[in-house]
């Protein structure tokens, strides 16, 4: 129920920042506190939204889960995590709830992975991949910027 009320909340306070700052807003498709209680978002340009392919539900997505594991785990690999990291967990979710969604909206059929990896970096560590239906893979909004990516800024 919290994460229900967590997206629905996420997805209501998107589309009031879309409306007001244009399309030059993020808007934030996933939230996850991880075991330290740093929360963090994942965030799409409202711009880019026209460009991601959509699913409407019928036949397979524009991304296989498979193909969205690989790009995830290669992007992990590439900041310096583990080849033996090995997936928890696949999620797939839509913007946002269908009854907060018009269909006429530019975030209608907007669907994405949700990928969690245990053993990234060391023993007992974990990470989340957010992956776009373009095969993007999102880094989390960090409260200050590192100059260069981390395996940090994924783990759990």
């Amino acid at each position: 129920m919290k994460i229900i009320l967590s997206i629905i909340c996420l997805t209501l306070f998107g589309f009031t920042m879309a409306a007001r700052a244009g399309d030059d807003s993020k808007f934030p498709i996933y939230r996850h506190v991880n075991c330290f209680g740093n929360t963090n978002t994942w965030f799409v340009p409202t711009s880019d939204f026209d460009k991601l392919p959509k699913w409407d539900e019928k036949g397979e997505p524009p991304l296989s889960v498979g193909k969205a594991v690989s790009l995830a785990k290669a992007e992990m690999v590439s900041i310096g995590g583990s080849t033996n990291a090995y997936v928890m967990s696949v999620e797939f979710h839509p913007a946002g709830p269908a009854s907060t969604v018009p269909k006429y909206s530019k975030f209608h059929s907007f669907w994405f992975y949700v990928i969690h990896f245990e053993e990234v970096w060391t023993v007992g560590s974990s990470a989340t991949c957010v992956v776009l239906m373009d095969g993007s893979v999102l880094w989390p909004q960090l409260r200050h910027e590192p100059k260069q990516k981390s395996i940090n800024d994924y783990l759990d």
